[in-house]
């Protein structure tokens, strides 16, 4: 009977996740300008099927393969993974939809100037070495496994790196035009439907609460999260509310007025940042991991401004800064992680600092390098951008031939 509920409650976290992958699409196309919606509808449902047909034949055989070392991973017909045999089926999909993740971001912060099919040939290398790698080293039988690094929920598996890739992109393909004019001052380049991208944030922070849940569930000892499954529910809420307060009292301050899409940035910064940690005893401690997670995101996204980094949804601040913050936030709170109570993985926090430090610096150098080798092959051989002529056009007639508002656009015409 609990073997089952367990399953029960796997699966429905794996749909909540689903609900997140939609979250994120809905996100993204909200926040674009009407002239490139449709690329990104095309490119965030393509990637859910390339992800499913990569996953379960290759992705799962390295990540949770016996390995030729700590270090490396190989593929293995046997997985290792610690799940009871009726949790299988329910742990692959949650495991698969997971995987997606990270490159949802990237389509978040490389809209509007990346091409369709390159953006193809890195998710198949993405999710066949890059991702199963990082994944193996944390959640397999990986080096930073067995040394004792914490991310339950994958701030850094998943957003982290999903971040470093979405910048070594955004490096090669620079700003979009018209972003700057001619003194370099930042020109807006606003979302064509902002209700969109709200339900697309609320959908991410409801489908979040899924993949803390279900993460808790297969990385926690066994009878850990059926007490603590509300709570679990309950810190995400509190982290994505702390970090959306946060904002909105900054932008009100520095901005004078409430910038509804930061507003949506704060609340996903929160819920990234608890997420390697979602199992908190001492809902204070959430409220300040969120509160700080929406103050360095919001940072970041005026420094990204400043280094002429255009991100057009803040995905490398909210991902890559917040999730920065949720695995070093680990190092000081384990006193309110019950996971960790008597166990021999119970270091010191210092101690704790430098294994979430090596976890990180691990990697964002694995998946920048890397994912720089791969960018550089696609680009210097079929390229990377669209033509500037093209992109005035929109990426939806280049890539898909219609337009997904097509009563409010005439092709060519929209310059800004």
């Amino acid at each position: 009977m609990v073997i089952g509920f367990d399953t029960l409650i796997l699966l429905l976290s794996a749909l909540l996740i689903f609900w997140k992958v939609v979250g994120l699409t809905c996100f993204t196309a909200g926040l674009v300008r009407t002239r490139n919606t449709n690329d990104i509808l095309a490119k965030n449902v393509v990637l859910l099927a390339i992800t499913i047909m990569i996953f379960i034949p290759l992705t799962q055989h390295i990540i949770f393969s016996k390995g030729i070392n700590a270090y490396i991973p190989n593929f293995s017909s046997e997985f290792t993974r610690p799940v009871m045999p009726s949790l299988r089926h329910a742990g692959t999909l949650f495991e698969l939809l997971m995987a997606a993740i990270p490159l949802y971001i990237i389509t978040g912060a490389t809209a509007e100037r990346l091409r369709f099919w390159p953006f193809m040939f890195f998710s198949l290398f993405y999710l066949a070495i890059i991702y199963p790698v990082v994944a193996y080293w944390v959640w397999g039988n990986g080096f930073l496994h067995n040394v004792g690094f914490i991310d339950f929920g994958g701030a850094a598996v998943l957003h982290i790196s999903g971040a470093v890739a979405a910048l070594v992109a955004l490096i090669y393909l620079g700003t979009r035009q018209g972003r700057y004019d001619e003194n370099q001052k930042t020109i807006p380049q606003p979302g064509a439907n902002i209700p969109l991208a709200m339900l697309g944030a609320m959908q991410i922070w409801f489908g979040t609460v899924g993949l803390n849940v279900g993460t808790a569930l297969l990385n926690a000892p066994t009878g850990l999260l059926m007490a603590n499954l509300s709570l679990v529910t309950l810190n995400t809420l509190i982290a994505g509310s702390s970090g959306l307060l946060s904002i909105l009292l900054l932008t009100r301050i520095i901005y004078g007025t409430i910038d509804v899409t930061l507003l949506f940035n704060g609340a996903l910064a929160g819920i990234v940042a608890i997420s390697a940690n979602p199992i908190l005893t001492n809902s204070n401690i959430v409220v300040l991991i969120g509160v700080i997670a929406g103050i360095l995101t919001i940072l970041s996204l005026m420094l990204c401004n400043r280094l002429r980094i255009d991100d057009p949804i803040g995905a490398i601040s909210v991902h890559g800064i917040g999730g920065l913050w949720g695995i070093l936030s680990v190092s000081f709170t384990l006193d309110y992680l019950p996971v960790l109570k008597g166990s021999p993985i119970a270091f010191h926090n210092w101690w704790q600092l430098g294994l979430q430090s090596l976890g990180v610096i691990s990697i964002i150098a694995w998946v920048f390098v890397t994912s720089l080798i791969v960018w550089s092959i696609i680009r210097f051989t079929v390229g990377l951008r669209i033509k500037t002529a093209d992109e005035f056009k929109g990426m939806d007639i280049i890539t898909c031939g219609m337009n997904a508002y097509p009563e409010f656009i005439i092709p060519g015409q929209e310059k800004s």
